[in-house]
């Protein structure tokens, strides 16, 4: 039952204020009604573009703000402007909404009645320079967006795209964000902290000099963050890409991670245990003199790691292994490998018995001395192998 006004408040009614202690995904609705539940009394003078308010006044209705909004546009942005206002009066903007544009090239904000928006996409708005209140925004592609330059609060998102904003500064806390991406905004220099982010796609942040805290990320792609001079502790990481980060001295423990991508991270000198890794990619790490143990690294690529000598005792369930530019004296036990390929390892000598190869490459190996029995069938390639017997 109601309460007349003024009476005091009925205990059995349930509160719509916002519980920002609980579960971050009941944070929404109860966003939007603290939002809303303002909407009506007397407010101010209304700023189309910020959604500021003066003491006094009385706030202008949602059309009100769309028509001051599409007189605020330039003349080049009308014809988008009017595109936007159709589709937004087919909404009710008092109830949760979504919406979806894209290749707008010319308009240079949006109006401030996305309060209610719980997932945008604004991707290719290349003149957009800022965006209007999201305070219930749970997913946010703002792709391609060149001329933006700050994000508002994202209290709720958990989905943000913001990649090839150019000129994107700064990002805002993104609390509850479990995936993000960000790659190509090379005037980023930091990230938020990412507490529950589970995947994170940072390439190409050049001025990047580390990580926050990435306790559940379970893929991260850092790729060519040449400035990047460490990772953080990554415990629960599956797929790691961290290819030319060339500042890298070090990767962290990996308990997880089933596929790594470290090449060209020509800084690094050793890897980490890898007990899980079933994919491994360390093409021209250049200062990389052995591999750890990789009982089950099914898959696995060394090209032009120049510095690299030594192998673990055995790749038991290798399928496919790829070496060249190596300084390699020996390959370790290949009992299962169907594809083999080994080019200009100047040092290798001997080869290990390859019962399942059905496909083996020697090139540029001028002190290779015998190949073992190859399987019936097997594909055979040599080249510029001196010291090998011909073969029948």
């Amino acid at each position: 039952m109601s309460n007349p006004v003024g009476g005091q408040p009925d205990p059995n009614q349930p509160s719509l204020s916002p519980n920002l202690e609980g579960d971050p995904s009941n944070r929404v609705a109860s966003v939007a009604n603290e939002v809303f539940s303002r909407s009506g009394g007397a407010s101010s003078l209304h700023d189309p573009l910020s959604g500021r308010v003066s003491a006094g006044e009385v706030r202008p209705s949602k059309e009100d703000i769309l028509n001051e909004w599409l007189a605020s546009q330039p003349e080049n942005a009308k014809a988008e402007a009017k595109r936007i206002l159709a589709i937004l009066r087919q909404k009710n903007l008092d109830n949760l909404f979504e919406l979806e544009l894209g290749n707008l090239k010319n308009i240079t904000s949006l109006p401030n009645v996305l309060q209610n928006c719980t997932n945008l996409v604004c991707s290719f708005c290349t003149s957009l320079q800022a965006l209007p209140e999201l305070p219930v925004c749970e997913g946010l592609n703002c792709r391609d967006c060149t001329s933006l330059q700050t994000l508002p609060k994202l209290p709720v998102c958990k989905l943000l795209n913001c990649m090839y904003c150019t000129s994107l500064q700064a990002l805002p806390k993104l609390g509850v964000c479990t995936n993000l991406v960000c790659s190509n905004c090379p005037s980023l220099q930091a990230l938020p902290e990412l507490p529950v982010c589970t995947e994170l796609k940072c390439s190409l942040l050049t001025s990047l000099v580390a990580l926050p805290e990435l306790p559940r990320c379970n893929d991260l792609s850092c790729s060519d963050c040449t400035s990047l001079q460490a990772l953080p502790e990554l415990p629960v990481c599956t797929k790691l890409n961290c290819m030319n980060c060339t500042s890298l001295q070090a990767l962290p423990e990996l308990p997880a991670c089933t596929n790594l991508v470290c090449s060209f991270c020509t800084g690094l000198g050793a890897l980490p245990e890898l007990p899980v890794c079933t994919r491994l990619s360390c093409n021209n790490c250049t200062s990389l003199v052995a591999l750890p143990e990789l009982p089950v690294c099914t898959r696995l690529y060394c090209i032009n790691c120049t510095s690299l000598q030594a192998l673990s005792a055995e790749l038991p369930v290798c399928t496919e292994l790829h070496f060249s530019d190596c300084s390699i004296q020996a390959l370790p036990e290949l009992p299962v490998c169907s594809q083999i390929s080994i080019r200009a390892c100047p040092s290798l000598q001997n080869l290990p018995p390859l019962p399942s190869c059905m496909s083996l490459v020697l090139a540029d190996c001028p002190q290779l001395r015998s190949i073992p029995d190859v399987p019936e069938g097997c594909t055979l390639l040599i080249a510029n192998c001196p010291l090998l017997p011909p073969r029948p």
